[in-house]
C-alpha cells in the first residue's frame, strides 16, 4: 500500500465487495478472523465446528473472487428479539465501510424478519452509537445471559458494553 503512513485507506470500490449469505467453505477464512481478535482478547474464539454448525447465521464481505474481509452473525433468540455478533473486518481493511456494511445488511434482515430488537455486545460502542444503537443495561437480555454469559470464562471481568437498537414496535428498547 502506498500512501501516508496511518492515512486511512479508501473505501472499497462496491462492485469489487460482495456481501452475501455465508457459505460453509466460507468458514476456513471466518475462524481466523474471529480468533485473530480472541488471540487479542477483543472477541471470544470459536472453533471451526461451532462455526460450521452456525454458518446460516453469518453474513460475510468477500472480495469478488477473493478472500473474506469480514463477517457478522444474525442470532436469533425469539421473535423479538435478536443479537448482532462475532462482527470481524480483516485489519488491513478496517475504515473502509465494511463493518457498517455488515451491520446494515443484518438490521436489514432482523427487520425482514419482523425482529423488534437487535442488540450487541461490544468493546466499540461509539461505532454502533453511530449507526442508531443506544447503551443498554444486558440485564433487559435475560436470554443472552442465560445463553452464553452464565457460562463464560470473562463474565466477572467483563468489559463490554451493550447496546441495542429498536427495529419495530415490539422493540425491548423504547425507541427516542
Amino acid at each position: 500500500m502506498t500512501g501516508v503512513a496511518g492515512a486511512v485507506p479508501p473505501l472499497l470500490d462496491p462492485h469489487r465487495l460482495e456481501l452475501r449469505p455465508a457459505r460453509l467453505a466460507d468458514m476456513a477464512q471466518v475462524g481466523p478472523l474471529i480468533n485473530g481478535f480472541a488471540m487479542r482478547g477483543i472477541m471470544l474464539p470459536k472453533s471451526l465446528e461451532q462455526l460450521h454448525r452456525n454458518f446460516r447465521e453469518f453474513v460475510v464481505a468477500r472480495e469478488v473472487g477473493g478472500r473474506v474481509l469480514g463477517c457478522v452473525a444474525l442470532r436469533v433468540f425469539s421473535p423479538d428479539l435478536a443479537e448482532l455478533s462475532a462482527l470481524a473486518v480483516a485489519t488491513e481493511a478496517t475504515g473502509r465501510g465494511i463493518g457498517r456494511r455488515l451491520v446494515d445488511a443484518v438490521v436489514e434482515e432482523a427487520k425482514a424478519l419482523g425482529i423488534g430488537t437487535l442488540f450487541a455486545l461490544t468493546l466499540e460502542p461509539g461505532f454502533f452509537h453511530r449507526l442508531g444503537f443506544e447503551t443498554v443495561p444486558r440485564a433487559l437480555f435475560p436470554q443472552k445471559i442465560a445463553a452464553d454469559c452464565d457460562g463464560c470464562d470473562r463474565r466477572g471481568g467483563c468489559r463490554e458494553i451493550t447496546v441495542a437498537r429498536s427495529l419495530g414496535p415490539d422493540a425491548i428498547v423504547p425507541t427516542r
